[in-house]
């Protein structure tokens, strides 16, 4: 039974560890699947006079790449369509640089990959290569599509590669299914940003050279001074700057890193817990060794031989726990997972187990048994026969000292793990109770491509109008809309320069913001306020001159009022418009990014052919099914690509916090289950070493409460104890996990009287029962031990 309990016990904290880890690899240490070395790539990006990093253009990529940074590599996340067999499908597809595949070392499993040739003339190669897992959904594994044909955004591109199986793409956290010439961006999207140096799109890489990271920053500052030096951008200081794969701000690594840290802080102090309890388990088991132990070292055994025999017992346990330890993540994957359901993008994490997570889970065994086995092995190995004799099987006062103080140990982490669950459990029920700005109930959405059906731009807005004509008509719509973008994606698809009249941006001024294109009636579909003038009307789309709406933030930072920012006018790109709007600020990619300028234009005047249909009216499920039934009206060729409701979409921007919260849940969970059973067997032991003296007290009088609360009343000190010093350091701790806090404050009142009452509790509940056993001895049976 002893080794069942600590292989358990192990096994538990090392599953919590690598499951911390998994997820550390997968944003930091090894992101890209199937790339030797990923945590180790280097970005190039700009960096703004704020301080901001931002990707290159497609021209300054190229003038980098040839003013001393060869081996620069670069992509750009395009969301495109693929039309097969009459059907179409949203896919996440990569415009990649002619040396993206030779740059990550990643190689095909059939044809060829993207090369230098394929992309030295704009849309000269119109060739894809397929990712392994649509090479298996879409074409039944089919060798043969090498060569052949598929449209993607009603273009037609030759396959010539399948990539390999293990790689999902050169983007952390997102699976591609399709990697395109980069030179191709302008055919697919029908918006050609080759030549634009303004537009900052391509995310460029690099691998960390020999003589390390500190020399590509060298190179790249050389090569940013002269590409400034020949086309000077104010507003950019820095052309080129080098950024470690986990520091890039885009991509899941941005904003799942500290969540990442602080799960594997928790999971160690959980480590921390087990090992203390399993520490008091061997010390117990140790008394019982006592003679052998004193016997062999009076027989001439040495302290060294009997410390080693005694480690490798505790690594004969620790390992067997590391193997069932190295199972369980993936058993726990289900739970921890769910929580990403409702999340629309295809996300893929390098959780996979390798040799890496091998060689960690051998660590967490040998560091475990060390901590847990070192030191009943050296309290073991100075005891001598006549110290045996002496103390009979009291094990003496100080190893009862020793467990009491692992006892408190104990109780302190948890603590610490439970303020912390509490704090990310709070941070959780504040995110989903949060105001996101607009109202998500009763609303569901549905995404359209027009290229999906053949049409060009004219019978492309044609299209649109009958759809929403329709969509309208029904008796249960109460409002209905279009837009290019839904908000709380993660991800801010489109950015443009803007310029206020009469304003004069700083030298380091950024001013590329976030832009949305709508349709008259986006506003009151998705209830979002407007806080000065108006929202577009059916006329604006009829208007010449073009017409904005923009949010809060934009109108008090550029006129410090909203009132004064209607009839404003403004700057987008080359065209010049007015500001007929102010809407109320609302939450646009994450729940919890701060207030930022943003821009609406309407669609009539700024062409999207991709557009997402925001519904409100009754049962949403019924909604979609009658928006699917009007589309078929409209087109039998226009396909839904994707469908949902806006309340799970609202959902999905919380899922790192229910992550998060899932996850710390269990370590704590585990965590109080540890400490209860380190409480209980501390009383049970003593109760068991009392035994003769309960039996004496209990003869001459003692009642049955009063010996269950002076049992209790230990149990209560070791609770109070080590309350009293988790509560200092979650107060430190706390203070630590503030970038991954939502809505509550790191030294929350309520999450530490949480973590403090619920140890209490535990610690009440676990002494109790020895407490009664003891109160229910029989004083005879006791006396004879006399």
């Amino acid at each position: 039974m002893y080794s069942l309990v600590v292989i358990g016990v192990l096994a538990v904290g090392i599953a919590a560890n690598l499951i911390a880890f998994g997820l550390l690899k997968a944003v930091a240490l090894a992101p890209l699947a199937g790339v030797a070395g990923s945590g180790s790539l280097l970005f190039v990006g700009s960096r703004t006079g704020s301080g901001q990093v931002i990707p290159l253009s497609y021209p300054d990529y190229t003038d980098l790449r040839d003013q001393g940074l060869p081996g620069l590599a670069g992509w750009a996340l395009q969301p495109l369509i693929l039309a097969q067999h009459g059907a179409a499908r949203l896919v996440q597809t990569e415009l990649v640089t002619g040396n993206y595949f030779d740059v990550l070392g990643v190689r095909v499993r059939a044809g060829r990959a993207v090369a230098a040739g394929d992309t030295a003339v704009p849309g000269g190669q119109p060739v894809v290569v397929i990712s392994d897992g649509l090479w298996r959904r879409a074409f039944g594994s089919d060798p043969a599509v090498i060569g052949t044909t598929i449209r993607v955004n009603g273009y037609p591109l030759t396959v010539i590669g399948i990539a390999d199986s293990r790689f999902k793409g050169g983007v952390v956290g997102i699976a591609t299914d399709l990697f395109v010439p980069i030179t191709m961006q302008g055919v697919l999207t029908g918006r050609d940003a080759l030549a634009v140096r303004g537009d900052r799109w391509v995310h460029a890489f690099m691998r960390q050279p020999a003589d390390g990271p500190a020399a590509a920053a060298g190179s790249a500052a050389r090569a940013g001074r002269m590409v400034a030096a020949t086309f000077p951008i104010e507003t950019i200081p820095e052309r080129a700057v080098v950024v470690p794969i986990w520091r890039w701000p885009y991509g899941a690594q941005s904003y799942m890193l500290p969540a990442v840290g602080l799960l594997g802080a928790m999971s160690l102090l959980l480590l921390v817990v087990v090992s203390a309890n399993v520490a008091g388990l061997v010390l117990v088991r140790s008394l019982s060794r006592r003679g052998e132990t004193a016997a062999r070292l009076t027989l001439g055994a040495t302290r060294g031989r009997v410390i080693r025999q005694l480690v490798i017992e505790s690594l004969a346990l620790a390992l067997p726990a590391a193997a069932i330890g190295f199972a369980l993540p993936a058993l726990l994957e289900p739970f921890l997972g769910a929580a990403a359901a409702n999340v629309s993008l295809p996300l893929f994490f390098n959780t996979a187990p390798d040799r890496l997570v091998v060689a960690v889970t051998v660590a967490l065994a040998v560091m475990s048994a060390l901590i847990y086995g070192v030191g009943p092995a050296l309290s073991l190995s100075r005891v001598d026969l006549s110290t045996v004799l002496k103390d009979d099987r009291s094990g003496g006062s100080s190893t009862s000292r020793l467990r009491s103080a692992l006892v408190v140990v104990q109780i302190a982490v948890t603590v610490v793990l439970l303020v912390g669950t509490a704090l990310v459990l709070r941070s959780l029920t504040a995110a989903q109770q949060a105001d996101a700005g607009f109202d998500p109930r009763h609303v569901a959405w549905a995404t359209f491509d027009a290229r999906s059906g053949g049409y060009d731009e004219s019978r492309g807005r044609q299209m649109y109008a009958r759809l929403l004509d329709a969509i309208r008509a029904d008796p249960g719509v109460t409002d209905a809309s279009l837009a290019a973008y839904l908000p709380l994606t993660l991800i801010d698809w489109m950015s443009w320069d803007v310029r206020p009249g009469g304003y004069q941006p700083a030298r380091d001024e950024s001013m590329a913001f976030a832009v949305n294109i709508v349709t008259p009636g986006y506003f009151r579909t998705l209830r979002i306020p407007i806080v000065a003038g108006r929202e577009f009307e059916p006329v604006d789309e009829r208007s010449d001159e073009l017409r904005v709406v923009v949010n809060d933030t934009f109108a008090r930072r550029f006129w410090s009022d909203p009132m004064a920012a209607v009839g404003r006018s403004v700057a987008i790109g080359e065209r010049r418009g007015t500001i007929v709007g102010v809407a109320r600020d609302i939450k646009y990619a994450r729940l919890d990014e701060a207030s930022r300028p943003y821009l609406y234009v309407p669609s009539a005047q700024f062409y999207s052919p991709s557009m997402t249909l925001q519904v409100r009216g009754g049962d949403p499920a019924a909604v979609l099914a009658n928006v699917r039934r009007q589309a078929r009206a409209v087109d039998p060729a226009m396909t839904v690509l994707q469908s949902g409701e806006m309340s799970d979409t609202l959902r999905s921007a919380t899922s790192l916090y229910e992550t998060l919260a899932r996850m710390l849940t269990l370590v704590g969970v585990l965590a109080i289950a540890v400490a209860v059973l380190g409480v209980y067997g501390l009383i049970a032991y003593t109760v068991a070493q009392k035994q003769q003296e309960i039996g004496v007290r209990t003869a001459l009088g003692a009642t049955s409460s009063r010996i269950v609360w002076q049992f209790l009343g230990h149990g209560a000190r070791l609770a109070v104890a080590g309350i009293a010093l988790g509560a200092i350091a979650a107060l430190g701790v706390s203070r630590l996990m503030t970038s991954v806090l939502f809505g509550v404050t790191a030294t929350d009142l309520a999450s530490f009287v949480f973590g403090a009452a619920m140890v209490l509790v535990a610690a009440l509940l676990a002494s109790l029962a020895p407490a009664w056993r003891a109160a229910t001895t029989d004083p005879l049976r006791a006396l004879r031990q006399l």
